[in-house]
């Protein structure tokens, strides 16, 4: 469903990865948690809440804390199904 959509590119370039549970970094997935943070952070600051990040921060933040932040970003649909991720 998401390969129809804008994010399509993205699902398409990522499907290997996710298919073989291997995640060779791209973009680490530290930088992507770190990114999101700067992201949540600045909508807090004028006063907006974005939940939807804020859920996708918390399953970024537990890939890192499991040790796979020098994976790919991608990495985190392993943490979201219970799977350990392989570099």
């Amino acid at each position: 469903m998401l390969e129809g959509s804008r994010l399509g590119p993205a699902v398409r370039a990522k499907r290997a990865n996710i298919e073989s549970g291997h995640y060779p970094p791209n973009f680490k997935l530290r930088h992507a948690a770190k990114d999101l943070r700067l992201v949540i952070e600045a909508a807090s600051a004028v006063d907006r809440e974005l939940k939807v990040s804020g859920a996708a921060r918390a399953w970024l933040d537990e890939a890192v804390e499991r040790g796979v932040g020098d994976l790919d970003y991608s990495a985190v649909v392993a943490t979201i199904v219970g799977e350990e991720p392989k570099p």
